[in-house]
């Protein structure tokens, strides 16, 4: 699915269950609601997410660096092997969210941000190694 660059946030909520390898790439979803959404290797990368729910939703291998994320929702989300290189993400809740494999060694802003008691293993995936999710 590709929203060309500047998804519509209502269509992009209608659709949360069906974003797996979307291209959001630079989209603005600033207080979007997506709770449980299938954001499987999508790409978020320069996306506006401040004050996004993103409870509980699969981001395994998404791209969500340069992402500005200032108060987003990531509470109990699945963020394996997600990439917030150059992320700002202050004020964010990572509470409950599975970090295994997540890159945040580069993360901008961490200031306020709730849920991250400790450092996740940084490890990068060959592209055919296998995540060991089902989508």
């Amino acid at each position: 699915m590709d929203f060309n660059r500047f998804p519509d946030k209502k269509a992009v909520e209608s659709q949360k269950d069906y974003l797996k390898s979307a291209d959001l790439e630079g989209g603005d979803l600033s207080d979007t609601n997506l709770s449980g959404a299938n954001l499987v290797y999508a790409d978020l990368s320069n996306a506006n997410l401040s004050g996004a729910n993103l409870s509980g939703a699969n981001l395994t291998g998404a791209n969500l660096s340069d992402v500005l994320a200032v108060g987003a929702n990531f509470s109990n989300a699945n963020l394996y092997a997600a990439d917030f290189d150059d992320a700002f993400l202050s004020d964010a809740n990572f509470t409950g969210a599975n970090l295994d494999a997540a890159n945040l060694s580069d993360a901008e802003d961490l200031r306020g941000v709730i849920g991250i008691n400790h450092k996740p293993r940084l490890h990068f995936l060959d592209d055919d190694e296998d995540m060991g999710m089902d989508t």
